[in-house]
């Protein structure tokens, strides 16, 4: 073969690699053409999909929006109201009224309750508790307890007015918001069946007696408050709930011993009262204590004082048969 034969069929070879290449460059600047393409179509569907989602959130936010104030509470409340009526077998006689409690409406029904008619009450009970030394000389009672329940209280309710009032500090789709208005619910339930504002809770003339039925009120209530936190909470509510309900306890912490277990008394001692009582086998318990509160402190805290074959009834003490035996100075 001569030199030029091989020279052309180099050329050939060469001109065939660089069709090949050209070729293979081709084809695969076609793939990545045809994949970019597929891939702009599913950013495409996605985008509509997501614009679909946007737009049917605004139409509800718009929905919600145009509804009228308390709507959503409203909803809210009645279907708390119906699991709670249904755990506590007390059914709802009527729809709960409810309010926002902001600081404003919580110090007027403060007011109410320090001032006016009990105003002269309150400072007797107050210079009491400090000649008895279970509060300091220079504490100032009221100051304290405006600030105590402004931290405290996240929700409330009023068996005078039969209103339930919710804290503007909780978000109420939170599952503890939730939970805290199914204790106050229940409260409300408590009043439409056994009528509360009749109760010994607002005796005037025995702070021991409305103690322990404020005992037989709360008792059962966190009682409840336990059932449906287990019934409607994630386990991790449930972990999570001791320390979210005591969250801000600043002012709880500095109260007086004898303040201190005052408060938390109707709530765990009244707990416990309520829990004997179903654990011991009394049949309808929870209703008849309602029904028939204790009357006195002691069985509150002694049930079988309660529950025996015979009521330990409590003993009165007139004070002025005290005075006048020489054992209090008149």
């Amino acid at each position: 073969m001569s030199r030029s034969s091989v020279k052309a069929i180099c050329r050939r070879l060469l001109l065939v690699a660089m069709v090949l290449a050209a070729v293979g460059s081709l084809c695969a600047q076609t793939s990545t053409t045809a994949q970019l393409q597929a891939e702009i179509e599913v950013l495409r569907i996605q985008l509509d999909v997501k614009q679909q989602r946007l737009e049917a959130l605004e139409r509800e936010l718009a929905r919600l929006q145009a509804q009228p104030a308390g709507a959503r509470e409203r909803k809210m409340i009645d279907e708390i109201t119906r699991d709670v009526g249904r755990i506590r077998g007390l059914r709802a006689k009527a729809p709960i009224e409810f309010s926002t409690l902001t600081p404003e409406v919580l110090n007027r029904l403060l007011d109410e309750e320090i001032k006016g008619e009990r105003a002269t009450e309150f400072q007797g009970y107050t210079v009491l508790l400090k000649h008895l030394g279970v509060i300091p000389r220079d504490m100032e009672l009221e100051k304290f307890l405006r600030a105590l329940l402004t931290e405290q209280i996240a929700g409330a309710y009023d068996d005078k007015t039969k209103k339930l009032y919710i804290s503007d500090k909780f978000d109420l789709n939170s599952s503890v918001a939730k939970i805290i208005l199914a204790h106050e619910i229940c409260h409300a339930l408590q009043d439409q069946h056994f009528n509360l504002t009749s109760s010994p809770l607002h005796m005037e003339n025995n702070d021991d007696r409305a103690l322990a039925a404020l005992a037989v009120i709360e008792g059962d209530a966190m009682l409840l408050l336990g059932e449906y936190a287990r019934e409607k909470a994630s386990w991790k509510t449930l972990l999570e709930l001791p320390r979210l309900l005591m969250m801000d306890q600043s002012q709880m912490a500095s109260a007086p011993p004898f303040l201190y277990r005052s408060l938390v008394f109707p709530y765990l001692t009244g707990q416990t009262f309520v829990m004997q009582s179903i654990y011991e086998g009394h049949t309808g318990t929870r209703n008849r204590i309602l029904r028939e509160m204790p009357r006195s402190t002691e069985q509150v805290l002694h049930s079988d004082k309660y529950f025996g074959l015979a009521l330990d009834e409590p003993t009165e003490i007139a004070l002025d048969e005290l005075t006048s035996g020489g054992l209090i100075p008149a």
